[in-house]
């Protein structure tokens, strides 16, 4: 049986935001609620301060930090 393509005339928007963190760690709440505020689809963090392979998890996201070899600032993509 083969699987049957069905197109709609529907698009589904897709939202950007970048976000200056000036660290994660303690403003994930706030982070939360802009996020869910806005629906937003991918997410561009600057000054994220997460340490060299510190995992960032956060919900209905995935996190792609960016691991640079100097410690001030670093970057982030939230994508769901």
């Amino acid at each position: 049986m083969a699987a049957r393509v069905h197109w709609t005339n529907q698009v589904k928007a897709l939202w950007l935001a970048c976000w200056n963190a000036d660290s994660v760690r303690g403003r994930k709440l706030e982070l939360d609620h802009f996020l869910g505020q806005h629906d937003v689809d991918i997410c561009l963090l600057n000054e994220t301060h997460l340490r060299l392979g510190e995992d960032f998890h956060f919900a209905n996201y995935v996190c792609h930090p960016t691991d640079r070899l100097i410690k001030e600032g670093r970057t982030a993509i939230l994508s769901t």
